[in-house]
Parts: structure tokens; C-alpha cells; sequence
């Protein structure tokens, strides 16, 4: 199986953030040929060993124990704990419990933060987990009752265990802390279990359209762990994104603010 997975216009490297990828020029080119459509390739090395701390990625590793958390984060697990049930399930239960409802009360929130990223077919959304669980990726589920109130989809590959999303009804039932409930019920399951190192929340954020990562820090004592950027742009590509970085503050677009924090953090 390839490691590398097209995303954002790019060619995105998925293989484990422990595991150093090496790429000879003439690797590249024969990507960027396979790919053509790819707009630039990128890839992490010196994992935990980088000096340079502008890019890293951010994760939990070593003893996690409810009573190491800070005050304010066990009392909220705790009365998530004493009114609702967070657990590994299917799919199925994810979207015959609620779960869509879920999914665009977050997204609600995102669109108000100017990222409107929201799937507005529900069958499309569907679709998504069915596509997740058939690559082996687990679901967990918080329910209040039989109603989803947050759900987690993570990927475990070898010793790294991946939080590929999670979605929270702030909305309804900000009061039960789901949040809160759902990442010590994820973390502490997967740093358990004799061959999970860390559980991880990926590489800083291209975007910055949300506050998860400094959230994983603050209250579950996540910690970030440094990484080389390595990043290659089409030939012609790389001279206009070196231009845009001189006048980055001016620019609106995620998508090309992505490319120059993508320049600017692998320098």
C-alpha cells in the first residue's frame, strides 16, 4: 500500500510521524509524474528530535491517569461520567443515533469562524463513515440516554493510535461536557493497551480554524513533540508562493495562507 495519499492539491505522506520518509529528487519527480495533479509533496522526519520547533505534532504519551489531569478537567469528565456513557460502536449506531445532528452543530460552529466546510447531504455523510470503518477506523460514540452528543473516529496504525475527527453538539449539550468526556474515554483506552506508544492529533494545523490542539494541551496535558516539515512545490509553483509569504498578513484565502505557513515552517 502506498504512503502517500492526495489531499488539499497536494501528495500528503500517511505512513506513522515516528517513521522518517527520505525522498532523492529523482523520487520526487517520479511522484509529482505519478500524481499530476499533486501541487506540491509533503512529509515529516526528525521526529521528536527536531530543534527547529515551528512545526510539530501534538500527542499524549507515557502514564495518563484521571487524577494527573488538572482540577477543572477531572471534575468535567467526572459529570460527564455521572450522566453519560462513551464507548466503542459501529457506524450504524453513529448515524441511527443522531449523529448528523452532531456533525452540523459542529460545523455550525466552524462556518461562524469563516470555514464553511459543512456536507449538506446527509447520504454523503453517510457515506464518509461507511468509507472510514471499511479502512478500519473505530468510531466512539457519547451518548446522554440513546442520543449521540459526540462521536470520535481514530486510526490505529502500529504503535500510533490517530484522532481523525471528532464532532461535539455544543449546541444542546454543551453542559455535559462531551468533549471532555469523549478524549479521556479515547486517550486513556488506547495508552492502555501494551502496543500503543501515543495517541495523536497530527501535525500542527495548516488552517488554524480551530482550537483542538491547544485544548488537547491545556486540559489533557497533550504535548508537542517536534518534527522537520519537508515540503516540495511544482517548479513553477514555488517562486509565487515565496511571494505571497512576503505579504501573508494581506491574505484571506486558508487555502493559500496553508501554502505559505507550509513554505515558511519547513524553512
Amino acid at each position: 500500500m502506498s504512503i502517500w495519499i492526495e489531499s488539499n492539491k497536494g501528495l500528503v505522506s500517511r505512513a506513522p510521524v515516528y517513521e522518517d520518509v527520505s525522498l532523492s529528487k529523482t523520487d520526487r519527480k517520479l511522484l509529482f509524474k505519478k500524481y499530476p495533479k499533486a501541487l506540491f509533496i509533503r512529509y515529516t522526519s526528525e521526529f521528536d528530535t527536531c530543534t527547529n520547533p515551528s512545526f510539530y505534532c501534538v500527542l499524549r504519551d507515557g502514564d495518563f491517569r484521571l487524577e494527573n489531569l488538572p482540577s477543572k478537567t477531572r471534575n468535567m469528565v467526572r459529570r460527564f461520567q455521572k450522566n453519560c456513557e462513551c464507548k466503542i460502536v459501529s457506524s450504524k449506531d453513529i448515524i441511527e443515533r443522531g449523529g448528523y445532528k452532531v456533525y452540523l452543530s459542529e460545523m455550525r460552529r466552524f462556518e461562524r469562524n469563516g470555514f464553511p466546510l459543512a456536507i449538506k447531504d446527509v447520504n454523503i455523510w453517510q457515506k464518509g463513515l461507511a468509507d472510514a470503518e471499511n479502512k478500519g477506523q473505530e468510531f466512539w460514540g457519547a451518548f446522554f440516554g440513546e442520543d449521540v452528543i459526540a462521536y470520535g473516529v481514530v486510526k490505529k496504525i502500529e504503535k500510533e493510535v490517530s484522532l481523525i475527527t471528532w464532532k461535539c453538539d455544543y449546541e444542546r449539550f454543551k453542559d455535559l461536557y462531551p468533549s471532555y468526556g469523549l478524549v479521556y474515554a479515547i486517550t486513556s483506552h488506547y495508552l492502555s493497551l501494551p502496543d500503543c506508544l501515543y495517541v495523536s492529533d497530527g501535525t500542527r494545523s495548516l488552517t488554524q480554524h480551530s482550537h483542538v490542539q491547544d485544548f488537547l494541551e491545556s486540559k489533557f496535558n497533550y504535548r508537542r513533540a517536534n518534527v522537520k516539515l519537508n515540503v516540495y512545490f511544482r517548479w513553477w509553483l514555488k517562486p509565487i508562493v515565496i511571494l505571497l509569504s512576503k505579504t501573508d498578513k494581506y491574505i484571506k484565502s486558508n487555502n493559500i495562507l496553508a501554502l505559505v505557513r507550509m513554505y515558511k515552517w519547513s524553512r
